[in-house]
């Protein structure tokens, strides 16, 4: 009986050791938790201030007046700045900011090329923003080259909008009877055996074969070198481009000659902002020609060509803008008018691509290689302070700054 006992006594110890043992192992595995999920929440959240950290001091150098990066002169965006940091070389700028993580940088409702940095990568000869109320005459080129846009106040001036525009910020209206825009001759505005971008956004009234811009004038059998742009309409209430094209000084020829560019489908309403571009990539000798039409930063229409070698009029015509002002190389009785408001032209020697094409139709500009999956936002108020922080390894900065009178978005966004 004792020795039953003794062995009873010894059974409820071994199970008393068990669940010693057992509660030993649950305490610890906890404790071991406990410290894991501290550690892992204070990494996660060294992670998220690493990046946010990062993300405030990219937004404060690149919202400075210090160059390389900086894009504001006395605290306002400066567009040579701007544009600049926008062509920089990624890697080298994002040495020149110190961080050691990946960053993209996106504006909204920003124009890139607003006015140039000096001749090179970005080759703005003209631009017209507009917003002249043309008293004097003259229609500012925000360019480098001074290629203002001329006219007679009281009769050739087109009639000044100043809330007009796609934009609301101003534009010219063109009465179809006698106005234009002559903005010379000099020789940015020729492009030899070069190519070039025209650009802007059209308000059109009436599309009885009106001119947006040219620099050949008009006349027969394409005596005179040049490019011209040009709508027409087929159908009551829309246009298409129509006998748009660039040709050579021998006669050579590459669009949409004496037709439409495009298919019959290629048509929009009268009486709508809409944004075009046409862009002429010359390839003289044995190359590939190229002529490319948009509509709202969206290819409609491309042709090619191998012959198509200087493009310069014999003549050194001006380029007008709403009119043809010349015919056969002649000064002659404007032609051609174009009816309707015009905001926002644009010429570059070079080609855009379409991605370049479609951001200034977008407004929109963004720097460094995009994260692959979307960022989590930190909201932040007026002035940048930050209301609320949303946990996770991609961090964006936004801080709302002044551009143009408006508040627009600036962000940075920081990611691994």
């Amino acid at each position: 009986m004792g020795r039953y006992i003794l062995i009873k006594t010894k059974k409820g110890q071994v199970w008393s050791l068990d669940i010693v043992v057992a509660l030993l192992i649950f305490v610890s595995g906890i404790v071991i938790l406990f410290f894991y999920a501290i550690n892992y929440n204070s990494q996660s959240e060294q992670n998220l201030e690493d990046l946010l950290s990062q993300g405030n001091f990219a937004s404060e150098l690149i919202l400075s007046d210090n160059p390389p990066y900086g894009i504001l002169t006395n605290n306002i965006v400066d567009q040579n700045k701007l544009t600049t940091f926008y062509y920089s070389d990624y890697q080298t700028l994002r040495q020149s900011l110190g961080l050691k993580d990946n960053f993209y940088f996106v504006m909204d409702d920003m124009e890139v090329y607003d006015s140039p940095v000096p001749i090179g990568d970005i080759n703005l000869v003209l631009h017209l923003e507009s917003e002249d109320d043309l008293i004097d005459g003259e229609s500012t080129d925000s360019s480098s080259y001074g290629n203002d846009g001329i006219c007679t106040f009281g009769t050739s001036c087109p009639n000044y909008l100043s809330s007009g525009g796609n934009d609301g910020s101003g534009a010219y209206y063109y009465n179809g009877f006698g106005n234009y825009l002559n903005s010379g001759n000099d020789n940015s505005l020729s492009f030899g055996n070069g190519g070039l971008t025209v650009m802007g956004w059209i308000f059109p009234q009436t599309a009885g074969d009106d001119r947006i811009a040219n620099n050949r004038g008009r006349g027969s059998n394409l005596v005179q070198a040049g490019w011209q742009l040009k709508i027409k309409s087929d159908s009551p209430g829309t246009w298409g481009f129509f006998d748009s094209f660039v040709n050579d000084i021998d006669g050579n020829n590459i669009g949409c000659y004496s037709g439409y560019c495009g298919s019959a489908g290629d048509r929009w309403p009268l009486g709508e902002w809409r944004h075009v571009a046409m862009t002429f990539d010359n390839q003289p000798g044995v190359g590939t020609d190229t002529i490319t039409f948009y509509v709202d930063g969206v290819e409609i229409y491309s042709n090619t060509a191998t012959n198509i070698d200087n493009i310069n009029p014999q003549n050194s015509l001006p380029t007008i803008i709403g009119a043809a002002l010349y015919a056969n190389g002649v000064l002659s009785t404007p032609a051609q008018l174009f009816e309707g408001s015009m905001d926002d032209v644009y010429i570059f020697n070079r080609v855009l691509d379409s991605g370049e094409v479609s951001d200034i139709y977008n407004s929109i500009i963004s720097f460094g290689p995009p994260p692959e999956e979307e960022l989590s936002l930190i909201p932040v108020d007026y002035v940048g302070k930050i209301n609320e922080t949303i946990v996770s390894d991609n961090v964006k900065v936004n801080r709302i700054i002044v551009y143009k009178n408006k508040p627009v978005k600036f962000g940075v966004y920081i990611w691994r």
